[in-house]
């Protein structure tokens, strides 16, 4: 999701930087006829940059100008412009001979109906004069005024680089708010990026220790039927997450911590909430491990009963001494008793004599 939304705030600061710069940075003015006509201009990114020209127009022949061109010009203090259509060959080609014919402007007009101006490129090897494109509408009515006499064609840059930026006021408050909405932009692709990163690597320790569980996995748990008379001694008898007290034959969801609580409940505590049981804490991901070796949980087993052959006597021997004392009694029949008068009574039994 992160991925996509980074995708769009980058076509965002592509769609803002090019409706600020658009592709219109100059204008062609026709004046001799009322009223003066103007037609925006697209300036080549090849070849020298136009400050202001003033000159004639001239069709171009042949007007694709893929071939040298027969057009013959007369010296003058003003300069040509030769007005060439769109197709045939590349750009710097069109250029190229509009330069080898002595023109000083070469305009390119496009052979496609539609208002948007294409961006010259190309190799710029060689070229010395500048270049502009215009659209198929505007070719044609210049073609109209070309080669009339008393028509001058002015072609004006909004705006051109020479020793450093040179614009108009308009321009400066256009680029101060381009930058301002780029900068904006960049740092919120940059957040994007960080918060993708970030959430694609692996989640640290702590963090999936209070990760959710799928479905599948709590639906894996046992179940119980609750039954406070099996175990009276059982005070886990109320659901921790709803307050409601169990009933008879209740199915509950048993958690490895060995706590119990309602299926309902627990199971969307696993599933939406966190994977650790809502008393201990303990992970429900993991099994429970065995609590350590102390006092209160040796790991020895408990005494060992020997109850001899009168069951009215009993004797507890530690099991550290019993393998002993079993085996010296066995080999050498020290473990004696004598007749009793009161069978079964612990008083009237003689004294246990074992070897020392």
């Amino acid at each position: 999701m992160n991925f996509l939304i980074a995708q769009r705030c980058v076509l965002l600061v592509v769609i803002v930087i090019y409706c600020f710069l658009g592709v219109v940075n100059g204008s062609i003015t026709v004046v001799g006829r009322s009223p003066a006509l103007s037609f925006d201009d697209s300036e080549a990114l090849f070849g020298p940059q136009i400050k202001e020209a003033h000159g004639t127009l001239h069709v171009a022949r042949p007007l694709d100008a893929c071939s040298p061109l027969k057009n013959l010009l007369v010296n003058s203090s003003s300069s040509h412009f030769a007005l060439i259509i769109r197709g045939g060959c590349s750009f710097q080609t069109k250029v190229r001979m509009a330069q080898a014919a002595g023109f000083d402007v070469a305009i390119v007009y496009n052979d496609k109906s539609g208002n948007w101006l294409l961006i010259m490129e190309g190799d710029a090897k060689n070229i010395k004069i500048p270049a502009i494109f215009i659209s198929l509408e505007s070719g044609k009515t210049l073609m109209d005024y070309a080669g009339q006499t008393g028509v001058d064609v002015t072609i004006t840059a909004n705006y051109y680089v020479q020793d450093g930026y040179t614009l108009k006021g308009v321009e400066k408050v256009f680029i101060a708010a381009l930058l301002t909405v780029s900068v904006a932009s960049i740092c919120i692709l940059l957040i994007l990026c960080v918060m993708f990163v970030r959430d694609s690597q692996e989640l640290p320790t702590h963090v999936q220790a209070t990760a959710r569980m799928s479905r599948r996995s709590v639906r894996a748990m046992p179940c119980v039927v609750y039954n406070p008379t099996v175990d009276p001694s059982d005070t886990n008898n109320t659901c921790v997450i709803c307050l409601e007290d169990y009933a008879r034959g209740e199915k509950l969801r048993l958690l490895p911590c060995n706590h119990k609580f309602h299926v309902q409940c627990i199971d969307k505590w696993l599933t939406t909430e966190r994977s650790f049981c809502p008393i201990c804490k303990h992970d429900a991901r993991k099994k429970k491990q065995s609590p350590p070796v102390s006092a209160s949980n040796p790991i020895l087993p408990p005494p060992i009963v020997v109850t001899p052959a009168n069951t009215g006597f009993t004797c507890f021997i530690p099991f550290w001494n019993y393998q002993s004392s079993t085996n010296h009694a066995s080999s050498s029949h020290a473990l004696q008793r004598g007749p009793s008068p009161n069978f079964g009574s612990v008083d009237s039994a003689p004294p246990l004599n074992l070897p020392v």
